[in-house]
């Protein structure tokens, strides 16, 4: 493998380690913070503004991976459709916020301006982080992160001794909404900075990157409701300690996915022009690290659970030695995926992303009113594994 390739994926998994950790850090001091039922709700809460803040993104992110990759002498018409968009999303995000001050709507009055200008930031996040991972300023985007979640760290962790006015969650959403702000207009001006505008012709790339993103978006949004759809069956059901154990595995099992989302992201911008055994080579020694970490914490996880996440979360490992090969299914699911966008062979990740959703959805629906989140992980997992094995069989047949 050419090690100019691989020094740049090590670099780069190194990096978003080191912020995910910092990440997951803040996310236990959050919910020893909140307490087990009321980060639950926390948590849905922030998965639903994931969910707003990727539709309005467009797929933008990985269209101009793809349009780098392909056209590189076009790098000013792209950066110029994104930042477009970004106004856009500057815009409607303050009109969120204005109406959720002044609105007496119900559905409306229920926003806080906080949760708008999480929205604002985390969108201007995914636009200008998949801008520069398309630019290959993978440490830029580090450096950056790293920065801003060490404020974030302090923020709330010196926050818990200050006197509050507000209860804890809503605190802690205005806490995280601004953080996120301050990293999407980071990334923005990063991006501005290092981009010439100087092509001032129509951009003819409006079309086929909105065509390229919308089609990517569509089947994200079908693969984020296949990973969230049975934390709201769950959340239904009532039992709000079992939705939040279950909910911390999810999270746990995200970091799988993080890890080889690194790893995907630095190979996307040069699968156009990567063999598949060299894709290959690329993500082995990745995948047998997840796996040697998830045999870790299946072995230690009802030891150290409880330890890590507080009372309450005791028998907290039964759900993760479910999941645990679904997670791993999903690691080789990413990869295929990010094989197939920088191939442009779109059209099989979104027919098994649909596919994915209504079984899943189906399955959640019938099964977990009888029984709760064990039935849950067993749905979850046999989904994730039978996923990884259609898209292998079906989606690199023909690059095999």
């Amino acid at each position: 493998m050419n090690l100019s390739i691989h020094t740049m994926i090590r670099n780069n998994v190194i990096g978003r380690i080191i912020n995910h950790l910092l990440v997951f850090v803040i996310n236990i001091m959050m919910v020893r913070w909140m307490g087990i039922e009321q980060s639950g709700l926390f948590f849905n809460k922030i998965y639903c503004w994931n969910f707003v803040a990727l539709i309005m993104s467009g797929g933008l992110d990985f269209s101009a991976n793809y349009y780098l990759s392909q056209l590189p002498d076009k790098k000013s018409a792209v950066f110029d459709i994104i930042h477009k968009v970004s106004k856009i999303v500057i815009v409607f995000g303050i009109v969120g916020i204005i109406m959720s001050l002044c609105s007496s709507n119900p559905l409306i009055s229920k926003t806080t301006p906080a949760d708008w200008i999480y929205f604002i930031g985390l969108t201007l996040t995914i636009l200008f982080s998949g801008w520069l991972s398309a630019e290959k300023k993978f440490q830029s985007i580090n450096h950056w992160f790293l920065l801003t979640n060490i404020i974030l760290l302090s923020v709330v962790a010196l926050g818990k001794h200050w006197d509050n006015r507000m209860n804890t969650a809503t605190w802690l959403i205005y806490v995280y909404g601004c953080i996120t702000c301050i990293q999407g207009f980071g990334l923005w001006w990063m991006g501005f900075i290092k981009t010439k505008r100087q092509d001032r012709s129509p951009n003819v790339l409006w079309k086929p990157m909105f065509q390229y993103g919308w089609k990517i978006l569509v089947a994200a949004l079908f693969y984020f409701l296949f990973l969230r759809i049975d934390l709201w069956f769950l959340e239904t059901e009532g039992n709000l300690i079992s939705l939040s154990k279950y909910q911390q595995v999810g999270k746990l099992g995200q970091y799988f996915l993080l890890i080889a989302s690194m790893v995907g992201s630095t190979l996307l911008p040069m699968v156009s022009n990567m063999s598949l055994s060299t894709w290959k080579i690329a993500i082995r020694p990745y995948l047998i690290l997840l796996v040697c970490l998830g045999v870790f914490m299946c072995l230690t996880g009802k030891l150290l659970f409880p330890v890590i996440f507080g009372e309450g979360f005791e028998g907290m490992e039964i759900y993760f030695w479910i999941q645990f090969p679904g997670f791993i299914a999903l690691v080789l699911v990413t990869w295929i995926n990010i094989w197939l966008m920088g191939k442009g062979d779109l059209n099989i990740i979104l027919i098994f992303d649909v596919i994915g959703f209504i079984v899943i959805t189906v399955l959640d629906a019938i099964l977990i009113p009888m029984g709760g989140a064990i039935y849950a992980a067993w749905i979850s997992s046999c989904c994730y594994i039978l996923m990884a094995i259609g898209l292998w069989k079906f989606g690199m047949k023909k690059y095999n």
